[in-house]
């Protein structure tokens, strides 16, 4: 597997995509999500020949949409965060939204436990807040700001669904690095916290088997840690501006990454050699990055260029030879 080739397979634009802040992908790929600040969540399908179509739109919140997340085990299920105070759960198959939560501030970004039984927020006053779907209702919130002088910026639960890890900025130290909690009480029971980078965590990705974590800083540095050790095993330096999305292929055999420096890299987990970098330099920045959860395809979506299109959404297949 010494070359790789990429090809564009699809770019998604139109009239109304503004900037776009998220994608995911369902469980089993059928789909894949998309949220901009349109106020929007467009669906689409992506065939494995690179054949893309919207298949629908889900519309009910009432300001820009920061985050999507997807069921591990529903490909019909959603949830999406927004700046108008609400966390809504879907029913992407009907088209409806199954429940809405309302939150204290405008929301920036959220996690799906695995077993799909609580839902973690985190609002512009970081302010994160704990959803028990079986209570019906938030059940715990911790401010890290007032607690810790900590700005939360991602958040996902390990795949075993034990423990939700925050990335933060610590900003009277100048540092970035790691917060864990345990949630199984429904609480936010914090366990631990680490320093990781020198400066702002932002980015969050576990590997499929729950061996690893990538996390991305604005110091345009990855590192890969140990996710049962909660130790850093290799470092990645590709980028030169700060890393806001990290990806994990399927198979865990590689890890994708875009920054402001208008590219994406994708390396091999766990040695760090680098197998290719992508070329964004048409478009102004990339906000998120997903792998599909089988085929080697990558979406990532942002902003076009000022003064042009607005928002985007891409797709480009990988062939590793």
């Amino acid at each position: 597997m010494s070359e790789v080739e990429v090809k564009r397979l699809s770019s998604v634009k139109g009239k109304t995509l503004q900037r776009v802040l998220s994608v995911a992908w369902n469980a089993n790929g059928s789909l894949l999500a998309s949220a901009s600040m349109d106020m929007g969540i467009k669906l689409w399908s992506v065939g494995r020949t690179g054949q893309t179509r919207e298949v629908r739109e889900l519309k009910g919140h009432r300001n820009p949409v920061e985050q999507v997340r997807w069921a591990r085990s529903d490909s019909n299920k959603l949830v999406s965060a927004s700046e108008d105070k609400t966390v809504k759960l879907w029913d992407t198959r009907a088209g409806r939204c199954a429940n809405t939560w309302d939150t204290a501030g405008p929301n920036l970004n959220l996690a799906f436990h695995p077993n799909e039984t609580q839902i973690a927020v985190g609002d512009r006053d970081d302010l994160v807040s704990l959803i028990d779907l079986r209570q019906g209702g938030i059940v715990d919130s911790v401010n890290f700001h007032s607690l810790a002088d900590a700005q939360i910026n991602q958040m996902s639960w390990n795949p075993d669904g034990t423990h939700l890890f925050l990335t933060a900025g610590m900003s009277s130290v100048g540092r970035g690095g790691i917060k864990v909690l345990d949630t199984s009480g429904g609480k936010l029971e914090r366990v631990a916290a680490l320093d990781a980078h020198t400066a702002n965590c932002l980015a969050l990705q576990f590997s499929p088997d729950g061996a690893w974590f990538a996390l991305g800083s604005t110091d345009a540095l990855l590192s890969l840690w140990d996710a049962r050790e909660l130790c850093t095993v290799q470092t990645f330096t590709l980028s030169e501006t700060q890393l806001r999305s990290a990806s994990f292929s399927g198979d865990g055999r590689f890890i994708a990454y875009g920054s402001l420096d208008r590219s994406i890299a994708v390396v091999e987990v766990p040695s760090g050699r680098k197998i290719t970098m992508v070329d964004c330099s048409m478009v102004d920045g990339i906000n998120a990055v997903a792998w599909h959860p089988v085929e080697p395809i990558l979406a990532f979506c942002g902003e076009e260029p000022k003064g042009t299109r607005g928002g985007f959404v891409r797709v480009i297949g990988a062939n590793f030879v």
